[in-house]
């Protein structure tokens, strides 16, 4: 019998149905937190462009709804968004939270399929490391959702071919990948995992060598499998990169709160655990998940793929099946009825709180400033901040309002346009001039941005204030009646 550490033989003690009832409690904390979804400044986009598309059965090179887009617009997310906007259109903010819901129970249930030789109490643990993981990730209704699940699906195909012999599994990856490259970018994340694992099984005793070099070319061969062919190829060899000052997500993992290295910590944490157990995990496990571990660090939005790999590959640290564990004692059945009762208020919470995605208050606009538009008809070219730009499209561009700066960057901005607007932001050029050269009629700016004062300086008149954002009006412009709020309050998505 083997033996077992002493936190595992108090685990292993504690009443069976006190288990249940905490893990209940657990799950249903998670589920709660998981459910109250907030807006990412990107969702009124993938939406709006997602719409267009369902309507017009097609997709376009040219963007209708910016005046200073200077590049053909390569929507490199265009079926998640497809499928986002089918989600909307058939349950509004439910229906994306339930798509969420479905992408997210899918990778846990990989988890979970692919653990099979670990104790199933401690797939259980697995299953948790990878929610708590992958959250940050997860908690925004966005197209990194769908690179999630493929790199978990790749992941579960290379587990279970190497474990289990089954050759034709790499058959999966090609698929995979075809899907992959149409929904999120970090399809790229995915084939440098792939060909780290291709070249760390080189030389390995197989009854077929060649089936996972030839599946791991047929995978990228599979990525030509999409709308703009290699041109996606090049579009992301000229636009991954780590100078994305305003992108969070593209920031090293230090420079960001400490609540925001829970993914990275638990992969390292499986890491450490590896390492110690090294003579159970296979050393390019351990190197392939030590490498993406590496690399989120200097880009943050890799730390999910990075905890998923851990999971994965790292899952021989538990204890494998037939290893015993001290019985557990009796509890009353009252634990029972309290762990039944648990899950009905958890499942209750979480159905009342599906149809609402929250729209942050301090990182949207006012919904009075959206009303203003509308009321005085306000039309044109709007100077906009970077994070604005898609909620305004959304909201105004049937206004006909177009905007100069959203969240798309490179997709149809130059590096120029974009670097232009960060210096009009932060006034390190004359903002009166920028505005003018590319023939802005209004601005809708944070009322703190210092081009704000520069603005009113050079004869730009306030026409909307408000506790978050300023629209002023260009000399020359016919006059509106001024209008001041003092509070924005929280409201759901699509707001305003």
């Amino acid at each position: 019998m083997t033996e077992i550490p002493p936190a595992r033989r108090i685990l292993g003690s504690l009443p069976r149905d006190f288990r249940g009832v905490l893990t209940i409690w657990l799950i249903g904390a998670w589920t709660l937190l998981m459910s109250r979804a907030p807006a990412d400044p990107d969702l009124w986009g993938h939406l709006r462009f997602g719409r267009d598309l369902l309507a017009a059965g097609r997709l376009t090179t040219v963007d209708p709804y910016s005046f200073t887009s200077d590049r053909p617009w390569i929507n490199h997310e265009w079926l998640s968004e497809a499928l986002m906007a089918a989600a909307f259109n058939g349950a509004g903010a439910a229906g994306l939270n339930l798509l969420r819901f479905a992408v997210i129970g899918l990778v846990l249930l990989l988890v979970w399929r692919t653990s099979r030789s670990v104790a199933p109490r401690y797939r259980s643990i697995l299953v948790a490391l990878a929610a708590v993981g992958i959250t940050l990730r997860a908690l925004p209704v966005r197209p990194q959702l769908f690179s999630l699940l493929c790199f978990a699906l790749m992941l579960a195909v290379l587990v279970r071919t190497e474990s289990e012999g089954h050759r034709r599994s790499l058959l999966w990856l090609p698929p995979i990948f075809a899907f992959w490259v149409n929904v999120h970018g970090g399809w790229i994340v995915g084939l440098g995992t792939l060909a780290l694992w291709t070249v760390f099984s080189l030389g390995r005793r197989a009854r077929a060598p060649w089936a996972l070099p030839a599946a791991a070319t047929a995978s990228a061969l599979a990525t030509l499998i999409n709308p703009y062919g290699v041109h996606m190829w090049t579009f992301i060899y000229s636009t991954v990169g780590f100078d994305r000052p305003m992108i969070g997500d593209w920031m090293p993992i230090y420079a960001l709160p400490p609540g925001f290295w829970l993914g990275w910590l638990v992969g390292a944490g499986l890491c450490v655990a590896g390492w110690r157990c090294r003579a159970r995990i296979p050393s390019r496990h351990l190197a392939i998940a030590a490498i993406l571990g590496l690399a989120a660090i200097r880009v943050s939005r890799i730390d999910a793929f990075f905890c998923l790999a851990a999971v994965f590959l790292l899952a021989p640290v538990f204890p494998t099946r037939g290893t015993t564990v001290a019985p557990a004692a009796s509890a009353p059945r009252a634990m029972a009825v309290v762990g039944a009762l648990s899950a009905v208020a958890v499942a209750i919470a979480t159905v009342m709180r599906l149809p609402h995605i929250e729209i942050r208050p301090q990182l949207m606009p006012e919904a009075a400033a959206v009303d203003y538009v509308v009321q005085q008809r306000l039309v044109g070219r709007f100077l906009t901040w970077f994070d604005w730009g898609e909620f305004a499209i959304w909201h105004l561009a049937d206004q006909h309002v177009r905007v100069s700066m959203d969240g798309r960057r490179e997709t149809v901005y130059s590096d120029r346009v974009v670097s232009d607007h960060l210096r009009f932001y932060a006034a390190t050029i004359d903002p009166g001039a920028y505005a003018r050269g590319i023939a802005a009629d209004y601005a809708w700016l944070p009322r703190d941005v210092p081009a704000v004062r520069h603005l009113i300086d050079s004869g730009w008149t306030p026409a909307f204030s408000g506790p978050i954002s300023v629209i002023l009006r260009a000399p020359g412009r016919a006059p509106t009646p001024p209008m001041v709020v003092s509070r924005s309050g929280p409201r759901d998505f699509p707001g305003p």
